[in-house]
């Protein structure tokens, strides 16, 4: 299942991508920047 995260997914999210954080550089940037609810993240 494919689901848009949310705030409430915020420390199961980042504890997922610090797994490899220099893969996930640019999401992890994203998220910490934009956050959640952006309206260019609905597409």
């Amino acid at each position: 299942m494919i689901r848009r995260l949310t705030e409430q997914d915020h420390e199961i999210c980042f504890r997922f991508l610090r797994r490899q954080p220099a893969e996930n550089l640019f999401i992890i940037g994203d998220i910490e920047a934009y956050g959640y609810a952006q309206d260019f993240q609905k597409g």
